[in-house]
């Protein structure tokens, strides 16, 4: 039997989330945060996370927005795209299906 660590392509990360468990809201926004430039046409969407304004668009301290990604990124709900030291981001299949407008979880 094969363990996850023979897996190819495997990145093992063990830090990003700056010591926060994920919050509520946070799989939420950083959906709709990415899904807006999805929508918009934006291929360039790198700065999401990034931004000076990135704190007061989540309404979250300095040292929750990377944690915020990187929950967002651990669970599935975002994947990174392009370059690996700064990527754009992507919804996934599964982030649609939990966070789209006619959405499985109504209370999220």
């Amino acid at each position: 039997m094969k363990s996850l660590l023979d897996q190819s392509g495997l990145r093992l990360q063990f830090s990003g989330h700056e010591t926060f468990p994920p919050k509520y809201g946070w799989f939420k926004k950083s959906f709709d945060a990415v899904r807006d430039s999805e929508r918009r046409g934006q291929s360039d969407n790198k700065s999401i996370f990034l931004s000076s304004d990135a704190i007061s668009r989540f309404g979250v301290g300095r040292n929750m927005v990377p944690a915020m990604r990187h929950w967002a990124m651990a669970c599935g709900i975002l994947r990174p795209i392009g370059d690996t030291r700064n990527p754009d981001y992507q919804t996934t299949e599964v982030g649609r299906l939990i966070f789209e407008d006619a959405s499985r979880d109504p209370y999220l």
